[in-house]
């Protein structure tokens, strides 16, 4: 029989273990303490041997969501921004720019053109929101930027900010003081007057009952009236002799209303007013009543003159009346007489600056408004010289620009000059820095008044506030 593996596996523990227990003996130590004895294989089943199980990869912790969420918004804007750009537009009249879809991809102004000729057609909102208007005459090419638009029945009046003015229209009221200087074939003129602002006539919508019902208003109240002497009202007073003095005190305007210049002349309000905001307050509820009907008739009628700028709904003070009286000029010496009968002198309106800070007054914008309500038998007028003062030099100019002597008499006798007739309901409108004054009477008599409603405006804060 050939030796097994068990045999071998005996053969060699004996062997190990007398070598072993010689060593044992040398030491005197216990050989059953010192043997180890492996136990051997069993011949059964294999032995299994389980293997140490791995461990699974971690997950990603939350705090890199953000992150991923971070990258694909700068991975996914890009594309999305690139799809709209490449999407087909287009254009509205309003000005927005839409995509296919009808999504808003911009917005911008929108222009829009329209003849000259289609003035007289437009639609109201259209006429306030035009800015520009250019054509060409002559070979010419002009552009004017739009300060004043104002449409009547019959013709439109465009004003420049340089005073540059353009009308047209077709069977037009020619104001004096126009001078025509080009007419096309749909009657196109451009005008100038004075190198400044037109006077334009704007009628104001008052019947003539409605008229005659004012009037008699006025002549029933007579206790509100007050008295301004001419030499009060008089924007350059001289030095008159004594004489001369005592005879102009009783000559001058009887006023009815608050107002910014005349206040101070009212017995209840002499010394204590400021640019008439307090007689305005103790009046307004009373004039309210009594006129403001036609205040606001007015007030209508400007917002149509001065588009595409603003009226304030609010007034600063109400606007005033101002009556000359023909039984003031009864008694008077013959040279006397005539002096109080000739031409006002020449000025500008200056109410303006009790309403606005000085720093303000060099750059400010101001218009001053006439409505005759009563003419004389004999006509009246407003006198509109061809000078006006600018602000910017402070200094009265001609309407090349060429400054002129700083003296009323100069442009009273020296430069040119229009009667504008003034007709009852028909309102004057024109810049404050025009110079301009009282026409002369004509042939008056005792019974003569020439009453006119007055009032002025200032471009503040975007809109025309008025004021008396």
């Amino acid at each position: 029989m050939e030796p097994t593996e068990l045999d071998a596996f005996e053969a060699a523990v004996s062997d190990l273990a007398d070598e072993e227990s010689v060593d044992d003996v040398n030491d005197g130590d216990d050989v059953d303490d010192l043997l180890t004895v492996p136990k051997p294989p069993e011949t059964g089943d294999p032995v299994e041997v389980k293997e140490t199980e791995g461990k699974r990869p971690a997950l990603p912790s939350w705090t890199v969501l953000p992150w991923l969420a971070l990258v694909a918004a700068l991975v996914l804007v890009p594309l999305s921004i690139g799809a709209e750009l490449a999407a087909e537009l287009r254009v509205e009249a309003s000005g927005l720019v839409r995509t296919s879809t009808g999504g808003t991809a911009a917005a911008a102004g929108a222009t829009t053109r329209s003849s000259l000729q289609a003035l007289q057609t437009l639609p109201e909102a259209d006429l306030r929101r035009i800015r520009d208007c250019s054509f060409v005459h002559r070979g010419a090419f002009y552009r004017l930027r739009v300060a004043s638009l104002v449409r009547t029945r019959t013709d439109v009046t465009i004003v420049a900010p340089d005073r540059a003015t353009l009308q047209i229209g077709d069977g037009l009221e020619k104001l004096p003081g126009k001078r025509q200087v080009v007419e096309l074939h749909f009657a196109l003129w451009i005008l100038e007057i004075c190198g400044c602002m037109t006077i334009v006539g704007i009628w104001v919508p008052l019947n003539a009952s409605e008229i005659e019902s004012v009037l008699e208003l006025l002549r029933e109240d007579e206790a509100n009236w007050y008295f301004v002497p001419v030499l009060g009202e008089s924007d350059t007073p001289k030095a008159h002799p004594k004489e001369v003095t005592k005879h102009l005190a009783k000559v001058g305007s009887y006023i009815y209303g608050p107002s910014t210049i005349y206040s101070g002349h009212c017995p209840g309000f002499r010394g204590q007013d400021e640019a008439g905001l307090q007689h305005h307050k103790v009046l307004k509820d009373e004039l309210n009543e009594k006129l403001g009907w036609m205040f606001d008739r007015v007030k209508k009628a400007l917002k149509q003159a001065v588009a595409p700028d603003e009226i304030d709904d609010v007034w600063i003070t109400y606007p005033y009346v101002k009556m000359h009286r023909g039984d003031t000029l009864d008694g008077l010496p013959a040279a006397i007489r005539k002096m109080a009968l000739s031409p006002a002198p020449p000025h500008r309106d200056e109410q303006f600056k009790k309403h606005i800070d000085e720093e303000e007054q060099d750059s400010a914008h101001t218009l001053t408004f006439t409505l005759p309500l009563q003419v004389p038998t004999g006509g009246a007028s407003l006198r509109v010289y061809d000078c006006y003062y600018d602000k910017s030099l402070r200094k009265v100019v001609d309407h090349t620009g060429r400054v002129l002597r700083q003296s009323s008499d100069y442009c009273r006798q020296s430069m040119p000059y229009e009667d504008v007739p003034y007709l009852p309901g028909r309102m004057l409108l024109f810049s404050g820095d025009q110079l301009h004054a009282v026409g002369p009477y004509t042939n008056p008599t005792s019974s003569d008044r020439r009453i006119v409603l007055q009032g002025h405006g200032i471009f503040r804060d975007g809109k025309w506030r008025l004021f008396g």
